[in-house]
């Protein structure tokens, strides 16, 4: 197995030593890499530009490939790369951790030769930068990468008010405002597992620029008033919480004709989201 030193070796005439990143980890399903964040790689607005985030993560998804290249093979390339960036960093070190999500069965007999189209390794930044080959060792087998959640994204008419009832109301943190402080059109929050996104948007009409105006479920047609299905194993809990707190019930705690039990709460713009689970109580947990 290569090491890092040898890998910040071989990078320190180009890229990524120009940038300063640094290999710390190579193992056959892990590498680390981290640089110092400073002025010269940052955006004009204080954090981290996202050109220098995607090029450590793709440099430590590259790196990963090279040290599991099966015999024969030269070298890879990457067809394809995207990113989400969902937070930030003014300060201090960023990280890539990637790890594979498949990795390339090696050839069985006959003369080794470059890998084909379908062994190409493929370099993707989400959160954790994997990187990607075609087969698990062993049988051929293509594995399914995991989803680990999804996360509802609202269109709202104030970012900092929405964010302060999340927070205050129904005990989010925010994890994510800005882009700056004077002009905060996007956040996140989160609580537990459940992350909501949240954007005020603007277009221009005759010369003017107009808000978007949010429209909930309900807006679209009543009968579909729920916005977003919030799991929660103990609604009751949840329900005495959020009433200490002063949140306003627009469907109180419950148990549904669906086999559900929990309630529903609307934010500022009306989006209608239910805090529950599936399952109605039952007569031992009343008791």
């Amino acid at each position: 197995m290569l090491t890092p030193e040898h890998f910040n070796q071989r990078g320190a005439d180009f890229l990524p030593g120009h940038l300063g990143v640094v290999v710390t980890h190579v193992g056959p399903n892990e590498v680390r890499a981290e640089l110092q964040v400073r002025k010269a790689l940052m955006a004009p607005n204080g954090y981290l530009h996202a050109g220098t985030v995607v090029t450590l993560a793709d440099t430590a998804a590259g790196y990963g490939c090279i040290a599991n290249l099966p015999p024969g093979a030269s070298g890879f390339t990457t067809i394809e790369l995207k990113s989400n960036h969902l937070g930030t960093a003014g300060k201090a070190r960023s990280n890539a951790t990637p790890r594979p999500s498949i990795l390339a069965r090696r050839p069985r007999s006959g003369t080794p030769s470059s890998p084909t189209a379908t062994q190409a390794r493929r370099s993707r930044c989400s959160g954790v930068h994997r990187w990607c080959c075609t087969r698990r060792p062993g049988d051929g087998r293509m594995t399914p990468p995991t989803i680990s959640g999804i996360s509802p994204f609202f269109i709202v008419a104030n970012v900092p008010a929405t964010l302060a009832f999340y927070r205050d109301k129904l005990g989010f943190e925010v994890t994510f405002r800005g882009p700056t402080p004077d002009d905060e059109f996007f956040g996140i929050v989160r609580r537990g597992a459940a992350m909501i996104m949240f954007k005020s948007l603007g277009v221009i009409v005759d010369g003017k620029d107009v808000a978007v105006v949010p429209v909930p479920n309900y807006g679209r047609k009543p009968a579909f008033s729920l916005d977003a299905h919030v799991v929660v194993p103990d609604p009751d809990a949840l329900a005495a919480e959020f009433a200490s707190r002063g949140v306003a019930f627009s469907v109180p705690l419950s148990d549904s004709d669906d086999g559900l039990r929990g309630f529903v709460i609307k934010d500022l713009d009306g989006y209608g989201l239910f805090f529950g689970r599936f399952g109605a109580r039952t007569d031992e947990a009343t008791s």
